[in-house]
Formats: C-alpha cells, sequence, structure tokens
C-alpha cells in the first residue's frame, strides 16, 4: 500500500517498538507527509538465526513509506542523507536510542519527542514499568522539545491520565492505553506546534526522577517482600524481562527455575481462603480450598494464576500443582 503526499509539512519519523505503531498509524491517517522511517536495524532472534523487524518497519512496509535503519545514529553519512532529505520536523517516538544534536536541529520545526510520563518525573527508558512498579494511580503523556540530554527539553504539551485499575493493569495494557493517547495528543497539539503557537516550558529538572533498563535478573522474586510489591512486580516485568523463581527439590537433587506470569492477590479474588498452614515461611507453597496455588510472603499469601516451569509450556496455578504435588509445603527461592 503505498501513502499518498499531501501537503502537510515533511516529516522524518523515528520509532521502533509497539508503543509507537499508533502514532505513526495516526500521522498516516491525517495525512502528514512521512518522508522516511527510522527504525532500529534488524536483528537476529532464536535458534536458526532468523531476522527480527521491528512493529514501526512492518507499519513502515505496509504504507510503502521509506525506512532507513542505522546501525550508529552518530554516522556521518547517515546524518548527511537526512540533511539532503531537508524534513521539516522530526519525531521521535520509543526509538530506543540517543539523538545526537545535530540531527535534532536539521529541521525548521526541530525535534520532538512523545513520552509516556508526566516529566520531569520518570525520564529514561522504562517510565511505563515504573509506574506500575510504584503503584501511581495517575500518569500522563508529555510532547517536548528535544535537546542533547535524555527527556530533558521544554515541554510543548502534556496531559494527566488516570490509570485505570492501577491495582490489576498490567504493563501490555498500560502500553496500549498511553500509546493510543499518546497519538490523540500529538493530532492535536500538531497543528499549532507547526503554526508556531506554541511557546515551551522549561522543565522543573529539580523535580526530575530516572528510570532505568531492566535486565533479567530483575525478574527474580524475592518472596520476603509484601505481597503488593511482588504483584506490581509481576505486574510491571512482565512479558520483559519476565518475573522468576527457583525450586529446589532435594528429594531429585534438581533446580527447576519457574517462570511467574500472572499473579493476583488475595483480596481481588474471592477465592483466598486457605488451608491452615501455622508459621509459613515466606516462598512456602500451598494450596487454598478451592485449589488455587498460592505461596507465602512477607506479609500474606499471593495467588498464583499462570506458571511456567522451564521447559515447558504456561499453565494455570492449579494444573501445576494437579502436576507437581510434591511442591506443596516447599519453599521457593
Amino acid at each position: 500500500m503505498t501513502v499518498q503526499k499531501s501537503t502537510k509539512n515533511k516529516i522524518i519519523f523515528f520509532g521502533t517498538s509497539d508503543f509507537a505503531v499508533p502514532v505513526l498509524k495516526t500521522l498516516i491517517k491525517n495525512q502528514y507527509e512521512i518522508i522516511a522511517v527510522v527504525t532500529q536495524p534488524d536483528r537476529e532472534a532464536g535458534r536458526g538465526y532468523e531476522k527480527n523487524t521491528s512493529p514501526i518497519k512492518e507499519m513502515a512496509l505496509k504504507y510503502g513509506l521509506k525506512i532507513l535503519q542505522p546501525e550508529r545514529v552518530k554516522d556521518a553519512e547517515f546524518i548527511k542523507i537526512l540533511k539532503e532529505m531537508s524534513p521539516e520536523l522530526n519525531i521521535v517516538c520509543s526509538y530506543g536510542k540517543i539523538i545526537p544534536e545535530e540531527i535534532i536541529e536539521i529541521p525548521k520545526h526541530k525535534t520532538i519527542n512523545i513520552h509516556p510520563s508526566l516529566l520531569p518525573k520518570y525520564r529514561g527508558s522504562s517510565p511505563i514499568q515504573t509506574a506500575i512498579l510504584n503503584g501511581d494511580k495517575e500518569t500522563g503523556i508529555t510532547i517536548m522539545l528535544m535537546d542533547k540530554e535524555m527527556d530533558h527539553g521544554p515541554i510543548i504539551k502534556n496531559i494527566k491520565l488516570k490509570i485505570k485499575n492501577y491495582e490489576t493493569i498490567i504493563c501490555q495494557e498500560l502500553l496500549e492505553y498511553l500509546a493510543e493517547k499518546s497519538a490523540d495528543l500529538l493530532i492535536k497539539t500538531l497543528p499549532d506546534w507547526l503554526a508556531e503557537k506554541i511557546t515551551p516550558r522549561e522543565q522543573n529538572h529539580n523535580e526530575a526522577s530516572f528510570t532505568k533498563i531492566f535486565i533479567k535478573e530483575n525478574g527474580k522474586i524475592y518472596w520476603n517482600k509484601t505481597s503488593d510489591e511482588i504483584d506490581r512486580q509481576v505486574r510491571a516485568l512482565n512479558p520483559w524481562p519476565g518475573t522468576f523463581c527457583f525450586w529446589h527439590n532435594h528429594e531429585t537433587e534438581t533446580t527447576t527455575r519457574l517462570k511467574i506470569i500472572k499473579t493476583e492477590l488475595p483480596y481481588i479474588t474471592s477465592s483466598d481462603m486457605i488451608d491452615i498452614m501455622p508459621n509459613k515461611k515466606e516462598g512456602t507453597v500451598f494450596k487454598t480450598l478451592s485449589s488455587l496455588m498460592a505461596i507465602a510472603t512477607l506479609n500474606d499469601h499471593i495467588i498464583i494464576k499462570e506458571i511456567q516451569p522451564e521447559g515447558k509450556k504456561i499453565m494455570t496455578g492449579k494444573d501445576f500443582l494437579n502436576g507437581y504435588p510434591e511442591i506443596i509445603g516447599k519453599i521457593l527461592t
């Protein structure tokens, strides 16, 4: 499918992940002229070393857009190509690489970035996961004018949003919600920005907070935390980097990695009646009266809704207990 060119300003779009897809799609739908899409290079994945293309590349291919995939954004040849294209605006959304000042300054209307938090709160790469981890009841979207520092530039427009069902929402649900809201806010803001009717306002840098890049080790569950803390960890860090613990089976002298996919707090479910197990140590596995899998925590217990033993498929906690009844009474680490 080829997109019709419009008379609207020429835009280069920088994006990579699923979060950026509704934004690019909305720009296309509103007939903005996307003269190029910049996304991260294809990466090898799996044992077959097949190339994985980004969600944004897939959308760009669908609409017949020019695609650029530089290994290094600072590469002089890549910057030369961008300058020759003479964009009037760069839009950045979940691209995943630091963009140098030389590229930021190319277009007449500079470079704007869409960030899923109320800046200066939660600068960095993981604001959505961090909001869930912290149990936030609200978040937001910020469109900002980029400068050479990360998420540091002046604010063009932002909106505050309540996190519906913040006690149970998972990362993917919040990501999709904020992605759609980002697309809406951008389309409403662009005409005034391009008409130079908006004066960006400086962030209060004294109030800045920063998020981190999550790695696999951050998914390790420690059962000596509260049920709420563990539940937020599971909801925030799935599917990536995933949350896990270990079952050391002393009878068979084996250690199995257990991926915890989905949990539920006991006060959320009606099936929170448990068998009497006095002096339950944190990490102890037991069964509820309705045969659900539960694990003791610092302050209470948590229900395991979905679990994946190493090398096996995802299954319900109930099915897992049926298949591995010997785990009941054991302590996970």
